[in-house]
């Protein structure tokens, strides 16, 4: 088989991949994305960066659009807070998770990749329940912003019970 081909067929082969993983579950660690076949080099080259980066001005450059989107960023983590505490999901303390999450151009999750601090020991059972939170809530909730194309964006987060966050 020539490069051509190979290189065809790894594209189609990719593409099945993602399919199927969008069908069945686009919510995992970043460990469990590698064994679901999922590559962030491919992702990322679908879904550019919300923000700027040294090579790319970001779907959301400076100025007004920016402050917009972090106002919808802010806006969708503090809503993902409530929904857990309204789900039972409490954290025994501030929780550090590093999540990245590929959106279609309308602001409705496509992807969320996720790890904890591995010193945090995260009991199983929390990290399931965290697992299917976000599986529930990228259902029902987006992020408040629309772009022009599909858009990724990452960030580390410090997870802490609603409560908490109202009482600021």
């Amino acid at each position: 088989m020539n490069n051509t081909k190979k290189t065809a067929l790894a594209s189609v082969l990719f593409l099945l991949a993602l399919i199927t993983v969008a069908h069945s579950q686009n919510c995992m660690t970043f460990q469990d994305m590698g064994k679901n076949g999922v590559r962030l080099t491919q992702l990322d080259s679908l879904y550019p960066n919300a923000l700027k980066t040294e090579t790319f001005e970001g779907v959301f450059p400076e100025g007004k659009k920016l402050k917009k989107f972090d106002k919808a960023w802010a806006g969708f983590y503090e809503e993902l807070m409530n929904y857990f505490s309204k789900s039972g999901l409490k954290w025994d303390k501030p929780t550090y998770c590093f999540n990245k999450i590929y959106f279609d151009a309308d602001g409705n999750v496509q992807y969320w990749f996720f790890n904890f601090m591995k010193e945090d020991n995260i009991p199983a059972d929390v990290q399931a329940k965290y697992l299917q939170g976000i599986k529930e809530f990228s259902k029902t909730h987006q992020i408040k912003i629309k772009a022009g194309t599909k858009f990724s964006q990452c960030a580390s987060v410090t997870f802490v019970n609603a409560d908490e966050l109202n009482k600021k």
